[in-house]
């Protein structure tokens, strides 16, 4: 992958932020030639300031690699257009949900069990941390108050219309990952009975968008 990665033809404008605001910085992820000469076809990631989180991406087609000026313009536009999340710097779903898939799976520890690499003290170490860290979580989970934690059951506009693009994407994938995640935090709510109806009709969408679970 790395040999791929540094033979890549538009190597030196991977990685580039093309626009930032108050509230957003942006990142050019993909490259592609486009349809004509000297024309590209650039995938752009969306950030979120506060959590940065991959918030939303977006595509500019048939640029020269020469006009850079045209590419920030584009892209400060769409970052004008998304606004003030809803939840900015608020305990935030997406980073509770994020953080309670690292807790119960960490890749790192299932390939050392697996293979027989810990010994009884490696185990029961993690599992003690592991226990503080969840201790913590449900902690911060059940301190949101009732508007976020309506907010963990509600799916955002741009994560419906993850539905209609491929899922090869890191961002979507990471997105679409934490949307299956807040089961795990309903589970933990103790006041979960107020917000049942609200769980409901979130698992009814995701069911309608990507199919049953």
């Amino acid at each position: 992958m790395y040999e791929n990665l540094t033979g890549h033809c538009h190597w030196d404008i991977l990685g580039l932020c093309p626009g930032e605001n108050e509230y957003f910085k942006s990142f050019i992820i993909d490259v592609e030639n486009g349809n004509q000469k000297n024309n590209l076809y650039i995938t752009i990631v969306v950030f979120r300031l506060d959590t940065f989180e991959a918030y939303s991406y977006f595509y500019i087609d048939a640029v020269n690699k020469k006009d850079k000026e045209k590419w920030y313009i584009k892209t400060h536009e769409y970052l004008k257009q998304l606004g003030r999340p809803v939840d900015w710097q608020k305990p935030h779903r997406y980073c509770i949900a994020r953080h309670a898939f690292i807790i119960l799976r960490n890749e790192k520890f299932k390939i050392d069990l697996e293979k027989n690499k810990l010994n009884n003290n490696d185990i029961y170490r993690y599992t003690l941390i592991s226990q503080f860290k969840e201790a913590a979580l449900i902690k911060k989970l059940n301190g949101l108050s009732d508007e976020e934690k309506i907010q963990l059951f509600t799916l955002k506009d741009w994560e419906i219309k993850l539905k209609d693009k491929e899922l090869n994407n890191y961002s979507r994938k990471d997105i679409l990952f934490n949307i299956h995640r807040r089961t795990y935090l309903y589970k933990r709510l103790l006041d979960k009975e107020k917000f049942k109806q609200y769980y409901i009709e979130y698992n009814k969408e995701i069911d309608q968008l990507y199919g049953e679970n």
